[in-house]
């Protein structure tokens, strides 16, 4: 495992990251819904070192960071935070890495800092992305009402957990699952998953994270002022549609980059593969 750092703006607003490396090309990984920057293990174990400084951060609300009850945990709270970190650690030519919400944070994080300066972003890879109104168009109905009905602080209290375990075992898998993927759930997903449910104030804050992945759309974004910016999508994923990555594709005017065998979860599916094309696009 690697050494865990912290930021903090204050004692409701920090976060916790990885800073691996020490090479003059900058991977900057966030992750997805309620998971960690340990997700991204597997995919860093499988990037040298010597020539990339990697920086993996944890959302606010997940892994080591604030679960502040005063935070909303939306996405331009988290896009203010990690924001200042890059400019703190005074990064440049950063390509961005995020799957799934991450992707979705990864946008509006590049056209904020796109905005202060053109140097220190250069490129955003996403990975099974979120955040188009075509992803909140393919919901099922019910879910939809879940999100923005009163009701849903009493559905989601009681479901979010049995959701979870359904969602990392089942559904994310069309598959059978590998013993090397399996070993990678239990060493880098569930533990920091689990801790959503540790407590009331971490349900809670699980839930704001929940409502908030609709807070914003990507089609809202200037795309005037963003980065270079690359689509990857895993081919047996049954949790975001392709449709969704065809809007990517349209609204970037970039191709989708496929990989095969891997459902949503690829950075812990296929880290191998996922390392090589992040390699690739960011080079």
């Amino acid at each position: 495992m690697f050494e865990t750092k912290f930021f903090k703006i204050d004692d409701s607003r920090y976060i916790s990251y990885f800073d691996i490396g020490r090479g003059s090309k900058v991977l900057i990984f966030i992750h997805g819904w309620l998971t960690s920057k340990e997700s991204w293990i597997p995919v860093i174990n499988n990037i040298d070192k010597r020539k990339y400084r990697i920086i993996a951060v944890d959302m606010l609300g997940h892994g080591q960071s604030s679960r502040s009850l005063k935070l909303r945990f939306d996405t331009y709270e988290n896009v203010y935070i990690i924001s200042r970190l890059i400019i703190t650690l005074n990064l440049r030519n950063v390509t961005i890495v995020g799957h799934s919400t991450g992707g979705k944070i990864s946008l509006f994080l590049a056209n904020k800092l796109y905005k202060i300066s053109k140097t220190i972003v250069s490129k955003v890879i996403l990975v099974n992305s979120i955040g188009t109104y075509e992803f909140w168009k393919s919901l099922n109905v019910i879910l939809k009402i879940a999100f923005f009905k009163p009701i849903r602080f009493l559905i989601g209290f009681f479901t979010v957990p049995l959701f979870i375990k359904f969602y990392l075992k089942e559904f994310l898998f069309l598959l059978p699952i590998s013993d090397k993927v399996k070993e990678n759930i239990a060493n880098y997903l569930l533990e920091y998953t689990s801790i959503h449910f540790e407590s009331l104030r971490n349900k809670i804050c699980a839930l704001r994270i929940t409502k908030n992945l609709f807070d914003v759309f990507v089609e809202d974004i200037d795309r005037s002022e963003l980065p270079d910016i690359e689509i990857v999508y895993s081919d047996n994923d049954k949790l975001v549609p392709i449709q969704v990555q065809y809007k990517f594709s349209q609204l970037f005017k970039k191709p989708v980059h496929i990989l095969f065998g891997s459902g949503h979860m690829t950075p812990i599916e296929i880290p191998e593969d996922l390392a090589r094309i992040i390699v690739s696009l960011s080079d």
